[in-house]
């Protein structure tokens, strides 16, 4: 909004210079002080909108025209009320700015204290600290579930993020100070940032590199398991042959399901950074 005002009173300057340089091209007072457009603007940027010495200006002005003097009234009426709007406009925007920040520290606070006393009472080893299972019964009090919707989280969708803010399997303890710093991230109201793409692409790699470990874990597990059911005693030499084909082909198909996962995983890798 100020840039549209300052847009508006440079126009006001050059149409009014215009004017006034016809106006006053054959008097003193307009060789003086409106000799050309560009001087003529700086005459009533100096004048008429900063107000300098403007009475002995209108007296000299007035002396000569009339017609020049009016003009003058009118645009430094006009330049007073664009210079008045634009103060006006940046003074609404830092009451707002201010306003929102400190109805946002507010509601911080106020969710804060109010999770801090249900925290207090459900601490069993009072050690300061959330884990998963203090975090689910926090949930389960509706006090703490209204404060949380004041500050935009949805109480119900939050439960699935467990494995997110504890870690998976829920191992992890947080001091509540922290825990409110990753409760805050998870409101609806937020806006996705580089920071989040980074972060979950962290998540979506540190998953599938733990899938992929335990898939090569127990993978040779699963295929001794297959090849010890073959039988020992060997009846026929058809079966045992026809046996160990089916085996090699169970391994091959195992290898390639690896083999399979582990392209997905460099693609999909290969996508966020692409994304990134």
């Amino acid at each position: 909004s100020v840039f549209f005002i300052m847009c508006l009173q440079l126009i006001l300057l050059y149409v009014f210079a215009i004017a006034f340089t016809q106006l006053a091209a054959d008097t003193q007072m307009g060789a003086y002080y409106f000799p050309n457009v560009l001087h003529s603007m700086y005459t009533l940027l100096l004048y008429g909108t900063f107000l300098d010495n403007l009475s002995t200006f209108c007296d000299e002005v007035g002396a000569e025209s009339g017609l020049c003097l009016a003009l003058i009234f009118v645009f430094v009426l006009l330049s007073a009320c664009t210079v008045l709007n634009m103060l006006i406009g940046i003074l609404c925007e830092v009451v707002n700015t201010v306003t929102t920040v400190e109805k946002e520290e507010m509601t911080v606070l106020f969710v804060t204290n109010k999770l801090q006393k249900v925290l207090d009472e459900l601490d069993s080893n009072n050690d300061g600290q959330l884990s998963k299972e203090e975090f689910e019964h926090i949930l389960q009090v509706p006090a703490a579930a209204r404060a949380l919707e004041e500050v935009g989280v949805d109480p119900v969708s939050i439960v699935d993020c467990g494995n997110f803010i504890f870690g998976e399997g829920g191992g992890t303890d947080l001091p509540f100070k922290k825990f409110m710093e990753v409760l805050l991230t998870l409101r609806a109201d937020n806006k996705c940032t580089l920071r989040d793409v980074i972060s979950l692409r962290g998540q979506v790699k540190s998953q599938l590199d733990t899938l992929v470990h335990r898939l090569c874990a127990d993978l040779p597990n699963i295929l001794g398991l297959r090849k010890a059911q073959v039988p020992h005693s060997r009846q026929q030499t058809g079966e045992i042959s026809v046996e160990h084909e089916s085996a090699e082909r169970e391994d091959d198909a195992g290898g390639a399901e690896l083999r399979a996962l582990e392209a997905k995983t460099d693609s999909l890798e290969g996508t966020m950074e692409e994304i990134l």
